[in-house]
């Protein structure tokens, strides 16, 4: 077996490994849907996410928080699921909020998600509820921030 391959393959292990962490955490959370989620104003014909050079702390804050209380609320519960499961979600959502600056051999990104600018989070907010809205799968979520960190960019196809 060559060496692409072999990559390809750990690869596909991996991600089948935390589809099925993911899958099992799902089944051991109680979600209380009806959240009142309003401001559907992502557009379906959005090809990429281009971000204004727009800040506003206290904006900023707002939209930070929000999606922290809401992930924090649907996403499974447990220290047995904030490495597995919840980490995943939050290094690929503060990949795109950070416009792709990865952590460090000494886990230091270099960025701070909470100053991101207001297009990326609001396109983050909306990511997020409309993930709320079809059923808070944890596997969708993750699969939702990589695609859009390799469609922009900012990770690579590994």
């Amino acid at each position: 077996m060559d060496k692409k391959s072999k990559k390809e393959q750990d690869k596909l292990k991996r991600e089948e490994e935390l589809r099925n962490i993911f899958k099992k955490a799902d089944e051991n959370k109680s979600l209380q849907l009806g959240l009142p989620l309003e401001d559907n104003s992502m557009s379906d014909d959005e090809d990429s996410f281009k971000f204004e050079d727009v800040q506003n702390p206290e904006e900023s804050h707002r939209l930070f928080y929000a999606i922290r209380k809401l992930l924090m609320q649907y996403l499974p519960q447990g220290k047995e699921n904030l490495k597995s499961v919840r980490q995943p979600i939050y290094d690929e959502k503060n990949l795109f909020l950070t416009q792709g600056h990865e952590k460090d051999s000494n886990g230091t990104r270099g960025a701070d998600s909470r100053q991101s600018y207001i297009s990326q989070l609001s396109v983050c907010l909306e990511l997020v509820k409309e993930w709320i809205q079809k059923g808070a799968n944890s596997w969708d979520l993750f699969i939702t921030f990589r695609d859009i960190n390799i469609k922009d960019g900012y990770k690579k196809d590994k």
